[in-house]
């Protein structure tokens, strides 16, 4: 079984796989972070709901960001610690690889997300012939009447 942790937005996420299909998945949103207090009790009920426990985790997929500092520390330092605990491998998945782009037909895409204070992340994907690749750097772009 895979742990899936994304913490880099104000949800605070994680989810649950099985031969590469997906078990389950739970997603908090609040009006302020709650990563901290939530994150380790969300891991055990899913956990507890499909009949598993920590030592049937075979790794730990954890959202790299970008998005919140605190947050993404929260995430990481969670898996982290599991993976250490466990012994198992963890890996980091930047989050705006996350999205699916296999129904776009177009040549480039731009992946965007909220970074506040009137800002995004935005990175730009190529299509190429095994599937939409990063063609450069994620870059915090402010959002004004300029900008458009």
């Amino acid at each position: 079984m895979l742990l899936g942790i994304e913490t880099s937005t104000k949800n605070c996420s994680i989810a649950l796989f099985k031969d590469a299909m997906l078990l389950g998945a739970n997603d908090e949103r609040g009006d302020r972070f709650v990563h901290g207090e939530r994150l380790h009790v969300m891991i055990k009920e899913l956990l507890h709901k499909y009949g598993a426990t920590p030592k049937d985790l075979s790794g730990i997929i954890v959202g790299e960001g970008p998005g919140s500092y605190t947050g993404l520390r929260i995430g990481s330092s969670a898996a982290k610690g599991l993976a250490f605990a466990l012994n198992i491998p963890m890996y980091a998945v930047p989050a705006l690889g996350c999205f699916n782009f296999s129904s776009f037909e177009s040549n480039y895409c731009i992946s965007v997300l909220d970074a506040r204070r009137d800002e995004v992340f935005a990175q730009v994907w190529k299509n190429a012939p095994g599937g939409f690749e990063a063609s450069g750097l994620i870059e915090a772009v402010i959002v004004d009447d300029q900008s458009w």
